[in-house]
Formats: structure tokens, sequence, C-alpha cells
């Protein structure tokens, strides 16, 4: 190969490398919460409040239970006074309360409460919040059709408003790094493939496409810009 095209391929992988550095890595090493299942999608465009009235439950279901299910994530906005929400988690043979403040300040906010009891096999149930305040609180879902799961939502027995859906997220016990929750990813795609690609298989390809890819275009690139005979 002659010296200009080694010099473009060196040159190309310096750059790949610095992207990597300043790009990804602080993406790789950033915790972010991990859904365990997603019973209630967040809106996309319309979003719907579910009103709770006071003493009052709403009850969304069916719910996935497996033994990563730890924490449950819901968003809810109340104005100053309302809640606090007892979440009960209910399933054949497991069953779990715990009580979340929800913040008085009228915006939408996050409650994640942690389930301090987990299943061993999964189980199908239903996740409860029941308003222990003395003012509605409105919990944020929505009904639009492409963010619609088989999870409904039931307020004190009977269908939300417009069969809107509150949004519920099943989380793992700890948030993760992208990159320290690889292998878990790999298991669970050899577990999608019916074990046809073993987890080093996926190891291998995921090598090939993040550090392959870029070799083999820089590759083509360098052989292009040789001189013509």
């Amino acid at each position: 190969m002659p010296k200009r095209s080694w010099s473009v391929l060196i040159l190309g992988l310096a750059v790949v490398a610095a992207g990597w550095l300043v790009l990804f890595s602080p993406w790789l090493g950033q915790t972010r919460q991990v859904a365990d299942s997603s019973p209630g999608l967040q809106p996309l465009f319309a979003r719907s409040e579910i009103a709770v009235p006071p003493r009052q439950s709403a009850c969304v279901g069916p719910v996935r239970f497996d033994a990563e299910a730890r924490r449950v994530a819901v968003i809810a906005r109340a104005i100053p006074g309302g809640g606090p929400l007892r979440i009960s988690a209910s399933a054949p043979g497991y069953r779990t309360t715990v009580v979340a403040p929800v913040p008085g300040t009228d915006v939408d906010e996050q409650i994640i409460a942690t389930l301090p009891v987990h299943v061993s096999s999964p189980v199908d149930g239903h996740i409860c919040l029941k308003n222990l305040g003395r003012k509605s609180v409105a919990l944020i879902g929505t009904n639009e059709p492409r963010s619609l799961t088989l999870a409904r939502t039931t307020v004190h027995g009977k269908r939300s408003a417009g069969d809107a859906r509150a949004t519920l997220l099943i989380l793992t016990a700890a948030d993760r790094s992208p990159g320290g929750s690889f292998g878990e990813l790999s298991r669970h795609l050899s577990t999608l493939s019916g074990g046809i690609a073993p987890v080093w298989i996926i190891w291998i390809l995921a090598i090939l496409l993040v550090v392959g890819v870029p070799v083999a275009a820089l590759l083509a690139l360098a052989l292009a810009s040789r001189p013509a005979p």
C-alpha cells in the first residue's frame, strides 16, 4: 500500500479513536434507569391526566413481575397538599405495599418506589396506587394508539376516561450504565434467538460492528486514494 494510503488509514483510525473517547466513553459510563418491563408508555404527543380522587385507587394490569422487578416508577401531578400514594403490587403468591410521597408542586414528577419483595419466577399481576391525601392526584399517561399497551388503567374499578393508560415502568434494583449492562443484554439476545446465537457470538458481532465497520470503511477510503497506475 502506498505511503499516502497508509497516512489516510492511520489518520482515519486516530479520528475514530478520538471520537470514541470524546463522544461515547462518557455515554457508556453514565448510569440511567433500566426498565425490566414497560406496562405503560410515556406519551409521544397526546398527554392524558388520569384523576385519582382522595381515598380511591387507580390500578394497572396486567403487569409482569420477575426476579429483576425491584422498583416501580409512575409520573404524577398533585396540587399542594395532595398525596401520598400507597403503591401495592400483587400477583399469585406475591404482594407488597409501599407508601410514596407525591411532591405538591403542580408539575409532572416521576415517583419511584422500591418493591421490598421480589418473585423467583415470572408472574402477571397488578399495580394499584391509592391516593391517601385529601386532594386529587393526577397520573400522567396517554390514550394515543401508538403508545397503548396491553395493560389497562382503572380508577375505582372503572376504566379510565378515554381508556387512557397511566405511564408505568418496572425498574431493576439499581441504575446501570450502558457499558455495564451489555453482558445482560447479550444474554437476553441469546435467549431471544432460542440459543442459536450464543453469547460469545453476540460479543464478536458487537466488536465487529463497533470496530470492524469503521476500519473497513477507512481501509476502503485508503485503497481508493491510491494513485492510478
